[in-house]
């Protein structure tokens, strides 16, 4: 759902740091109109933060992605940056002095030396049509997030190629998927990385529903990227009948299986050292 033209000048107000009043002069407006437009301005994933009168965590943003009630829709969660510093004052290492581990929005920020980390709220998460997009849609938060930040800490952490933001982790999980669907609560399928031995694939049912999740925190974006035309193609009937035999089974050897066949494998070293295959966390119970 795109912003009105009034709500675009908001936007832009706001990216600026500029003070309510200062707004409310340039765009000749009352008070109320303010906080409704920022609400609807919110509603669309554009704004981060922002609470009702009653209180509270808002929902997260609702994309309309106009393809029916079950879209299969990338949900972006438990993102954590590291940003470092630039400059820094005395109001900084006061609050540092008094407490290094606060909530600011409903996230989790602490305070080091010369950076912090942000830690994304539970609550909080992207929903878009593929991976690129939910991330892209994260960023539009995120910036302006940590541009509060800026003025709630009184340092600098935009300044032009001196800005260092590094996301450290996030997970990318498809909704409604089938083969998530296949399996009880507290059952779960974990595919390890044979380079690291870190989890890079989840499978499970959620407190957000049937997911099939990617949370390796060097490559969770790409390797959404590469397994979700898999499904994409499923669904479509694009694979032909020996391997969509393969996935109507759900056999948790056969999506191993699977995930070689189609190339998804992380790359290997060379042959003369080159690893195993993916390796799996067999569940408790296999159904």
């Amino acid at each position: 759902m795109g912003l009105t033209k009034r709500e675009e000048e908001l936007l832009k107000l706001l990216n600026q740091n500029l003070k309510k009043s200062d707004i409310l002069k340039i765009l000749g407006i009352k008070a109320w109109w303010f906080y409704d437009l920022k609400k609807s301005i919110f509603q669309k994933g554009y704004i981060p933060g922002y609470h009702t009168q009653g209180g509270g965590t808002p929902p997260p943003p609702k994309i309309n992605t106009h393809t029916g009630t079950k879209t299969h829709l990338i949900r972006l969660h438990s993102q954590q940056f590291h940003i470092k510093v630039i400059s820094q004052s005395q109001t900084f290492s006061r609050i540092r002095k008094l407490k290094d581990i606060f909530q600011f929005e409903g996230h989790t920020i602490r305070l080091w030396e010369d950076s912090l980390d942000v830690f994304c709220s539970p609550a909080q998460d992207f929903r878009a049509e593929s991976p690129d997009k939910a991330h892209s849609l994260s960023m539009v938060y995120w910036e302006t997030l940590f541009k509060a930040l800026e003025r709630k800490l009184d340092i600098i952490i935009f300044k032009g190629l001196n800005t260092i933001i590094r996301e450290v982790k996030s997970h990318y999980a498809e909704l409604d998927n089938e083969l998530a669907q296949t399996y009880k609560k507290g059952e779960t399928l974990r595919i390890r990385d044979p380079e690291d031995n870190k989890t890079w694939l989840i499978v499970d049912k959620s407190l957000n529903g049937d997911e099939l999740e990617t949370i390796h925190p060097e490559s969770s974006k790409e390797d959404m990227a590469k397994i979700r035309p898999l499904f994409l193609a499923i669904r479509k009937g694009e694979l032909d009948p020996i391997e969509t035999d393969k996935i109507a089974r759900y056999s948790l050897h056969t999506l191993a299986e699977l995930i070689d066949y189609l190339g998804l494998n992380k790359p290997q070293e060379p042959p003369e050292k080159q690893k195993v295959n993916k390796g799996i966390d067999i569940p408790p119970y296999i159904g």
